[in-house]
């Protein structure tokens, strides 16, 4: 199994026993471009739910955020998971 599909197996693993989401949830995933290939896991198992998903990337230059972003306060509303997946920056 390449490295992708097991990330993959182990997001859809993650979300179905921690969250036990279903066609009513609606998702925001908040990434960067570090993280982005494991927030991609992440969408792709929630799609299979059926899952509405929205994602916010926090750009390098943006870092470290001082302040919400209007963009990303704006998705907020309605959203029933929020997961950060950010790679920590001292």
């Amino acid at each position: 199994m390449d490295k992708y599909k097991e990330m993959l197996h182990a997001a859809s693993g993650a979300i179905k026993y921690i969250f036990n989401p279903n066609y009513n949830d609606r998702i925001l995933l908040l990434t960067d471009k570090d993280s982005c290939n494991i927030a991609k896991a992440f969408e792709e198992s929630f799609h299979t739910l059926n899952c509405l998903i929205d994602t916010y990337i926090i750009l390098d230059k943006d870092r470290p955020l001082k302040e919400i972003p209007k963009e990303l306060e704006a998705l907020l509303p309605g959203k029933t998971i929020v997961l950060n997946i950010i790679k920590g920056h001292l």
